[in-house]
């Protein structure tokens, strides 16, 4: 889905500062931008120090959230495999070490359960 077809309320709320992270490494922490900080602070009624940390605290825990859920897809037509949650090639965007959908098999072929 294009930044065009997505809801308006969800445009322009993350900075992804993933920069030049390993590839297949675990995604950094997302920053929220003025936007959601402000909506945050609209929304809740805090101090803007206090908007800006739950703000941030929000965006993550909906990406951990999100990438809880995660794992390997293929359309229709065969693509894939791609990740559930953001679309990217899978592994490659880093959520197969924040899913709790992978078997012990899927694991240890990523290394990390022996």
């Amino acid at each position: 889905m294009s930044a065009e077809q997505m809801n308006p309320e969800f445009t322009a709320i993350i900075i992804n500062d993933g920069g030049t992270r390993p590839v297949m490494s675990k995604p950094k922490p997302f920053k929220a931008t003025k936007k959601f900080i402000q909506h945050v602070q609209d929304n809740l009624a805090i101090p803007d120090d206090t908007a800006v940390e739950a703000a941030d605290w929000i965006l993550n825990l909906m990406e951990r959230y999100g990438a809880n859920s995660a794992q390997p897809v293929f359309d229709m037509e065969g693509n894939g495999p791609r990740c559930s949650w953001c679309f990217m090639i899978w592994p490659l965007c880093g959520h197969h070490h924040m899913s709790s959908n992978l078997g012990a098999d899927d694991e240890a072929e990523d290394g990390e359960a022996a």
